[in-house]
């Protein structure tokens, strides 16, 4: 069923005021980017506006997927969300292989635009004999950009060259740019990320060629041509302003233009501007982070380019020295912000090339290059605008008219179609989810003009098994269910696991540390956090062990539930509820609902039970509403075993992957205890995804393990303004 976003911005609580903060981003926090199998990978999530930064409270479940090579999930999972966070762990198993994995987290609501949060996720099983292939040939692959998107004659252009593999990553090279008019040629070089930038001012018939080394030979790849009739935008970075311009190859042309700055999709700044002059914007007057200015001339024609505003560092990137096997950490980060964090403390060979939330969130997400981190570390100006206009981020994406998927603001969504066997949608008929587990629930809707249903169920008490049922008499139709997940994703890049001596040496040390841990591993038992709730109210119950017992369900029907009146007419049997209403007057017939252990049952299977299989049978006599659909009363029979008696449900089974419930975020922590002969190998010291920090220093304190090396602090986090934090910090055990 499609809804208009205007209709849901009315229904939801909180979108009614903003319709164009609908849009939401998902940043996970890994413990670790390289497992082994046998270990835990533990998981945080950040769910934020992407307007705002701030925590969005608009879903209430997170998807999670991790996808191996080919793409196909070895593992899913649902996570309630609280308050914008959710926290999980996963259990490496041992029957994966070696291979690159891509961890994948979304909304129901993100699959409307077809957004998805996803980090590589190294997994490594050292009881499989690894299938070593040759050696890849590595492919090039070149960039050109130009500032303000057109080269323009007569003026200094900005030029950036970017040179990757097929994974992406950077390649040096050297080369150099040559002119038609036998200019002096200008020598290029790309750094280890593959960047190189230089200047140029084009004459108008000129053309340039870019002449790039490669192993074998060189590469010649043509430069855009000066345009003719263009405008170029330019924005230049000074110690506490961005000067923007706009420049055309008529200098003497002032038309009037637009220009505007957006941080996400919101607009921070805006004021017009003459053509061929330029615009001042202190530093302080723009929010920090990734922000995007936007040139539109009179045309409606627009231009646009990214900006990093300076403000808090990616990195801190602090060193806390040497410290001793099982022994204390006492350290601290210097201020920080009001903010929902959470913190990891890892054994490391070298400092992780992963991106923390700061970059993701601001940068990664939106570029979706790979970069080591070592780039963020000591990134300069230069190399950060280089990194901004190699990019393929545009922006300022346009919402929707119409949406497919409802946000699961308060409870789970199941969606789909009924049709009939000639595919014609089938309208206004009654449609049922009913789960039949210890906790039992129902939701009935009734299908929309095109054959579509949305129908709800309670995360807190989704147990046992869910069926769809049609609840009314129509024959032939088909019912088809949206499924819960993407179907498929776009093809990841996966850079191939390399083995070298010590790294091999590394994982067999490290896979043995493992095999011990896990043979003193303890369980701790836990009861189930999902509360009881009765699934109706105001019923009236006959416990059977309270009467005389007979035996068949009709006789028992007959002689003891007086409400409910039983007939047979060609071998079917038919249930009518002798409801209030129709004792004081009111005609109307509906349908009887009828359940078993909470799932739908047909009159027939229901009868042919066993009496004596029947714990109790709870009536209600009087018209019940879901929604459109009315019946006469609820007829719902419960067995002993609370196993249907051997019956199977009426209606379709579906496949409904549980949600864990966010009661309790694990803390991870290795132990000291006095005299303690139990060996201590983790190579994850401290793991807590729930941390509420209200300001000022972050304190940490935690113990070390017999594990020797470099160990990283890797704290993340959202500031309560929206701001995103990301920090590091390294010591070292010996």
């Amino acid at each position: 069923m499609k809804k208009c976003i205007i209709i849901l911005l009315i229904l939801i609580p909180g979108l009614s005021l903003a319709q164009s903060n609908i849009r939401e981003i998902v940043f996970t926090h890994l413990s670790s980017t390289e497992l082994l199998v046998g270990e835990t990978l533990h998981f945080k999530s950040y769910l934020q506006s992407e307007q705002t930064g701030k925590l969005s409270e608009l879903s209430r479940i997170l998807y999670v997927e991790i996808l191996n090579a080919s793409g196909s999930p070895v593992y899913q999972t649902k996570l309630e969300i609280n308050s914008g966070q959710c926290a999980g762990s996963f259990f490496v198993p041992t029957d994966l292989e070696t291979g690159n994995y891509q961890f994948v987290a979304y909304t129901r609501w993100m699959k409307n635009f077809d957004e998805f949060f996803h980090e590589s996720l190294t997994i490594i099983n050292p009881y499989i004999s690894q299938k070593f292939q040759q050696a890849t040939v590595l492919e090039m692959n070149v960039q050109i950009a130009v500032e303000g998107e057109r080269l323009l004659s007569n003026a200094k252009n900005k030029i950036v060259i970017r040179v990757t593999d097929q994974f992406q990553r950077g390649i040096s090279r050297k080369g150099k740019i040559v002119s038609n008019k036998e200019r002096e040629s200008i020598e290029v070089a790309t750094d280890e990320f593959g960047f190189s930038s230089f200047y140029i001012t084009p004459d108008f018939d000129e053309s340039y060629q870019l002449i790039l080394e490669k192993d074998h030979g060189f590469e010649f790849i043509d430069l855009p041509k000066p345009c003719k009739d263009c405008i170029q935008l330019r924005v230049i970075q000074t110690a506490d302003l961005w000067v923007i311009k706009s420049t055309s190859i008529n200098p003497e042309d002032f038309t009037q233009g637009q220009v505007e700055v957006f941080k996400n999709q919101e607009s921070v700044f805006s004021s017009p501007i003459v053509l061929n002059s330029a615009l001042s914007i202190h530093k302080n007057d723009l929010p920090n982070g990734l922000l995007r200015v936007v040139y539109i001339d009179d045309e409606g024609k627009g231009q646009e380019r990214l900006i990093w505003n300076e403000g808090a560092q990616p990195d801190e990137n602090q060193s806390f020295g040497i410290y001793k096997t099982k022994s204390t950490v006492e350290e601290k980060f210097s201020a920080l912000p009001a903010s929902n964090l959470s913190i990891s403390v890892e054994q490391v060979d070298t400092r992780r090339e992963a991106l923390g939330i700061f970059w993701y969130g601001e940068v990664g997400s939106k570029i979706d290059q790979i970069l080591p981190h070592s780039f963020y570390q000591n990134v300069t100006e230069n190399q950060l605008d280089n990194l901004l206009l190699t990019s393929n981020y545009t922006g300022g994406l346009e919402n929707p008219e119409e949406v497919k998927y409802l946000p699961e603001y308060r409870s789970g969504i199941v969606q789909g179609q009924v049709t009939n066997r000639e595919n014609e949608t089938i309208i206004d008929v009654p449609v049922g989810l009913a789960f039949s587990g210890i906790n039992r629930q129902m939701s009935v809707t009734t299908t929309d003009s095109s054959g579509r249903f949305v129908l709800t169920y309670d995360l807190e008490v989704s147990d046992g098994e869910p069926v769809i049922d049609i609840l009314s008499e129509v024959p032939n139709v088909e019912i088809s269910i949206e499924p819960e997940y993407y179907v498929s994703y776009p093809e990841f890049t996966n850079i191939p696991v390399v083995f070298d001596s010590a790294k091999v040496a590394a994982i067999v040390k490290r896979s043995i540390n493992n095999q011990i841990m896990n043979a003193y591993y303890v369980e701790e038992k836990e009861g189930s956090t999902k509360a009881y709730r009765p699934q109706f109210d105001q019923v009236k119950s006959y416990k059977l062990d309270d009467f005389t017992r007979f035996n068949t369900m009709r006789d028992t029907f007959i002689e003891l539930i007086v409400e409910v009146g039983v007939s047979k007419n060609e071998e079917k049997y038919e249930f009518k509820m002798r409801s209030k209403e129709l004792v004081n007057g009111f005609y109307e017939e509906y349908p009887t609902l009828l359940l078993l252990d909470g799932a739908f049952v047909s009159s027939e299977d229901l009868m042919n039970l066993s009496p004596y299989l029947v714990d109790r049978i709870d009536v209600i006599n009087h018209k019940y509403y879901f929604g459109k659909s009315i019946f006469d009363g609820i007829l719902s029979v419960h067995t002993v075993a609370k196993d249907k008696g051997g019956i199977a449900s009426k209606g379709m089974n579906i496949d409904l992957v549980p949600v864990q419930m966010n009661d309790k975020s694990p803390i991870v922590q290795v132990t000291q205890e006095v005299n303690s002969r139990i060996p201590a190998y983790q190579d994850l010291l401290y793991w807590d995804p729930a941390v509420y920090h209200t300001g000022g220093s972050l304190q940490l304190d935690f113990s070390t393990s017999d594990v020797k090396g470099m160990f990283e602090i890797r704290v993340e986090g959202i500031s309560v303004d929206g701001n995103a934090l990301s920090h590091r910090a390294y010591f070292t055990v010996e």
